[in-house]
């Protein structure tokens, strides 16, 4: 049984790298308007499980246990396109260790500059921007210059934890990188930093000057806009090429991201708390 799944993976493995090759090859599908998804009948919880499989060998190799859990009430039977399906999970796997690890180094800098706002916001800026561009050096490849990955959450969150300062050293650095990867989703992608990062900023002073403490509603919020504004983006991508995406990706973005904005946003909110009440008692 144990080889049987090996080879199964080996071979689901190599037909998404098939699909990928294909799909960067044809660029007529692309200038047509033409590139095309599978509509198959397929297991969501198969389809899951051979994601965290591709990539357990890599978690076990630095002494961490990966492992994924699909609610019963979910259900199983899906149609769509299971290859690309895998690759948007194994992207969202691989954002989620970037975010820790941008959260581990995040929390480091807000304490060790808490009184010093300018270097504070500069080197989040930094931080967040690094983020971001390693995750679109680990993208899903929709099309050839048409890529996913989790730019928006850490932007978004980097203009709600730095405010303006951080959100514009944070973005500027992505959409040039972005810019600059071309494609024909780069203008969109562009948009995406951009709108991405104001969202983030705007919120934060709309909480400020209401002298509201952000609820957990308030951060999960501020992640379905964020996702609802990434998906309207991606309708202006030429030759309609970015209405696949949306089909296949809709519910990792609504249902996966705001959440990480959430988490992310309370995990910096509590740290900030927690240091201006060791202020206060001191």
């Amino acid at each position: 049984d144990e080889q049987r799944e090996y080879l199964t993976l080996v071979k689901s493995s190599a037909n998404g790298l098939l699909g990928i090759i294909n799909d960067i090859l044809d660029f007529s599908k692309i200038e047509a308007g033409k590139l095309d998804f599978e509509h198959i009948d397929f297991s969501l919880r198969d389809c899951v499980a051979l994601a965290v499989r591709t990539l357990q060998q890599r978690a076990a190799e630095k002494d961490l246990q990966l492992t994924a859990q699909v609610a019963p009430a979910v259900p199983d039977s899906l149609i769509g396109d299971p290859h690309r399906l895998r690759q948007v999970l194994i992207n969202l796997i691989n954002n989620i260790a970037f975010l820790v690890a941008l959260v581990a180094i995040g929390l480091i800098v807000l304490k060790r500059f808490h009184h010093d706002a300018l270097n504070r916001q500069v080197l989040l800026g930094l931080l967040f921007g690094g983020v971001a561009l390693l995750g679109m050096l680990n993208p899903v490849t929709f099309a050839p210059g048409l890529i996913f990955d989790g730019r928006s959450i850490v932007l978004s969150v980097a203009g709600v934890v730095g405010g303006v300062g951080t959100a514009a050293i944070a973005a500027g650095m992505a959409a040039i990188y972005r810019y600059q990867l071309g494609g024909i989703g780069a203008t969109v992608g562009v948009m995406v930093v951009l709108v991405s990062a104001v969202l983030g900023v705007l919120a934060r002073q709309w909480w400020s000057q209401r002298k509201i403490t952000p609820s957990s509603l308030h951060y999960l919020a501020l992640g379905v806009l964020v996702q609802l504004a990434q998906l309207a983006a991606f309708t202006q991508v030429p030759e309609r090429a970015g209405y696949p995406f949306i089909e296949q990706a809709w519910w990792v973005l609504l249902l996966a991201y705001p959440p990480a904005t959430m988490l992310l946003c309370l995990v910096f909110r509590n740290h900030e708390q927690q240091l201006l009440d060791q202020q206060t008692l001191s």
